[in-house]
């Protein structure tokens, strides 16, 4: 079992099933503003790294699937609907995407709990 506070350290994936349909760029967009709410992100950062979710995201819809898996030393890699879509190779960026839900400020405590099958 994966421990809390050494998510970081592993290699993991993340799969989002989507209920309801998403342009890509509303994606990168809320990714961005989750992250900046757990740690402020300089405004040049966020520009550039919201131009790299927006490359990366296509337009989802109910029923579609986005996995992340997270490598520590490497970045991470997309697959929608089980197909390659990108690889974001800066660590920070990689880091804080997963960190949305993996990281104790995330803003969805109970869904972080599930993930690490913790009691509350």
């Amino acid at each position: 079992m994966l421990h809390p506070n050494d998510w970081q350290d592993r290699q993991l994936a993340l799969e989002l099933l989507y209920l309801r349909d998403f342009e890509g760029k509303d994606i990168a967009k809320r990714s961005i503003d989750e992250m900046d709410k757990q740690n402020p992100i300089q405004k040049d950062k966020a520009d550039s790294w919201l131009s790299i979710l927006q490359k990366t995201f296509p337009p989802v819809h109910k029923g579609d699937s986005l996995i992340g898996v997270y490598h520590p030393d490497l970045g991470a890699q997309f697959f929608f609907n089980d197909k390659p879509i990108g690889v974001i190779s800066e660590l920070e960026l990689a880091k804080r995407f997963f960190a949305i839900w993996l990281s104790p400020q995330t803003s969805a405590p109970d869904l972080r709990r599930k993930l690490f099958d913790t009691p509350s």
